[in-house]
């Protein structure tokens, strides 16, 4: 299949086509690093087409004249270096031209009339200021150069300046975890040594080295648009919002499903708010948890198959399952390992279907576009969360139900353990309870508490030696059944001599 074919002008525009020119006389053809064809004016037309020639001839004209005339109007002095790009569009049945211009010198692109930039803008929600879309527009610019690289010259100073933004973002990504960088730390080492071998010649052209910086050059001012880089609440880090800070609640969905499915939903639902914000995806990080993700679901299918295959084992016993005829009662244990080797089963079908759809998403592009689609007007990503949570959580079940009966029994066998405990603990013939300084007095020290008046009280508190100590009081009974009646403090005397 053969590349199509474009053109670049070789001379002027004042000679008209015919049918049958020979290009070769008004065009000059150019070969772009990916093999596409290819002065001043841009097309990637087929001008062997002679509609196509014509077009692209009379728009060229027509573009080129009002430019003139606009600049003069304007008292404006056009610079040396300016690029005319033309397209043609299919609109219906006609074909139309469009076009932009190319000025090198402040790396910008114009048009002749209002241009709407909310085109090359709905990637972010907002543009704060017109030195923030001046990022985006010098994007485009670089755009340029990658497309139509054969006429560009690399200078040291762009080279320089590509090799320091690849220093910065290195040392960030390798300082900081949550970095902004577009690429990695070995990724930018990369980046530089690349940039290290290009050979810069003054005066020479070379088309392929201009297509590497032109499109090293758009990512990384793409990625400064992105997040606001120079602006006031620029993105300092990727998980940070450049809008105002809403802390959103969990659904209803969420509240109820996580804990069914042991809380599963929760932690991917966390990492999934710090790689999709603003509506934007970094590669990195999501690269990182697509490739955990698919290592999981694939540890997550080895262990349901070694389930759902004990399960069927244990069914297969004939005094278990019965010899497989049909019973009106099934055992709790029959119930258990059926339910067992369903959520296995569930679990070995979904790691294996989410393992091969995480595989086609692994450019930031693909992932983009899916989070998009997943996310929920109301609910977010909390329906992707419980999918992903969905394998494991179906495992778990299959391994709980095999010890819920015996989890049930246990407990139950704790709970009338410690009722009983307490019954016989606080029964009427358990022993009296008495206090411990009392238990250790010796014979001989010990005064026997009996009912005194007020009068004696205080008689015995004055005599008492100053090293005697209270104790609480307690409750004295007798099997003669009267009425209990509480004593007064009992004392002991200090057997030291003063």
């Amino acid at each position: 299949m053969t590349a199509p074919v474009t053109f670049c002008p070789r001379d002027g525009f004042h000679t008209r086509t015919q049918k049958g020119l020979n290009i070769s006389s008004m065009w000059k053809r150019l070969e772009c690093p990916d093999s596409e064809l290819f002065e001043r004016i841009y097309t990637d037309a087929n001008l062997y087409d002679g509609e196509e020639l014509l077009i692209i001839t009379e728009s060229a004209n027509q573009l080129l004249t009002d430019l003139e005339n606009k600049a003069l109007d304007e008292n404006v002095t056009l610079p040396n270096e300016v690029e005319l790009v033309l397209e043609i569009h299919t609109q219906g049945t006609e074909k139309i031209c469009g076009y932009y211009f190319v000025e090198h010198s402040s790396r910008c692109l114009f048009w002749l009339e209002e241009f709407d930039a909310e085109k090359i803008c709905d990637e972010i929600k907002v543009v704060v200021s017109m030195s923030h879309l001046r990022y985006e527009i010098e994007s485009q610019y670089w755009t340029h150069w990658e497309l139509f690289p054969n006429n560009r010259e690399i200078t040291s100073d762009l080279v320089d300046e590509l090799r320091d933004i690849a220093l910065h973002a290195a040392s960030d990504s390798l300082t900081s975890r949550t970095s902004t960088a577009l690429w990695n730390t070995e990724q930018n080492q990369i980046v530089l040594n690349l940039l290290n071998k290009i050979n810069m010649c003054s005066g020479k052209r070379r088309g392929y080295s201009a297509c590497v910086v032109g499109r090293m050059m758009r990512a990384l001012t793409h990625n400064q648009f992105i997040h606001l880089y120079g602006q006031r609440g620029a993105r300092l880090d990727r998980d940070q919002s450049v809008h105002s800070l809403t802390v959103k609640s969990r659904s209803l969905l969420a509240r109820t499903f996580s804990p069914l499915l042991f809380w599963a939903p929760e932690t991917h639902l966390q990492v999934l708010e710090k790689i999709w914000v603003d509506r934007l995806v970094h590669v990195r990080p999501w690269t990182q948890f697509n490739d955990n993700l698919i290592a999981e679901w694939k540890e997550i299918t080895i262990i349901a198959t070694v389930f759902l295959n004990a399960n069927i084992v244990f069914l297969s016993i004939s005094s278990v399952d019965a010899g497989g005829n049909m019973v009106e009662n099934r055992s709790v244990a029959q119930i258990a390992s059926y339910i067992s080797a369903l959520t296995s089963l569930g679990s070995v079908v979904l790691s294996s279907l989410l393992v091969r759809q995480a595989k086609d998403r692994q450019t930031a592009t693909d992932a983009a576009k899916f989070l998009a689609k997943m996310t929920h007007r109301k609910c977010g990503l909390e329906p992707l969360a419980i999918l992903y949570a969905l394998p494991y959580s179906l495992l778990m079940w299959s391994s709980a139900t095999r010890f819920l009966v015996g989890i049930v029994l246990v407990a139950i066998g704790v709970l009338v353990t410690l009722c009983i405990q307490t019954g016989w603990t606080n029964g009427p013939n358990s022993p009296q309870a008495r206090s411990p300084l009392r238990d250790n007095l010796r014979e001989s020290d010990r005064v026997t508490p009996t009912v005194r008046t007020a009068h004696d009280v205080e008689s015995q508190g004055r005599n008492a030696s100053t090293d005697t100590l209270p104790c609480c009081s307690y409750l004295t009974g007798d099997d003669s059944g009267e009425k209990r009646r509480r004593t007064w403090p009992f004392f002991f005397r200090s057997t030291s001599k003063q």
